[in-house]
């Protein structure tokens, strides 16, 4: 899911991320959520593109949190075992 609009160069907070996220979780299970800007990044200026992913990142982490979900070290998925280990919301980069 995009959570990040390519095509403005005003950054999103954490707290828009995190609330667009949970605005997904209604209609998707954790399980089957990736997010990511939505499209590529590669019209703005390097600066604005790395604050961007830096609040997806940090919405992610809100949510994660607020899910129990622990925060990975790198780009990967999260799995919980009370869950059977089916829960996982990951972020990445899309390339578009």
């Amino acid at each position: 899911m995009g959570v990040i609009d390519v095509k403005s160069p005003a950054v999103e907070t954490p707290e828009l991320v995190a609330a667009r996220i949970r605005r997904a979780l209604e209609y998707v299970d954790p399980g089957r959520l990736m997010i990511n800007p939505d499209c590529g990044l590669r019209h703005l200026a390097p600066e604005v593109a790395r604050r961007k992913l830096h609040a997806m990142v940090a919405g992610t982490a809100i949510v994660r949190s607020e899910l129990g979900l622990p925060h990975p070290a790198q780009n990967t998925s999260v799995r919980t075992p009370a869950s059977g280990g089916n829960d996982s919301i990951t972020t990445g980069e899309s390339h578009g």
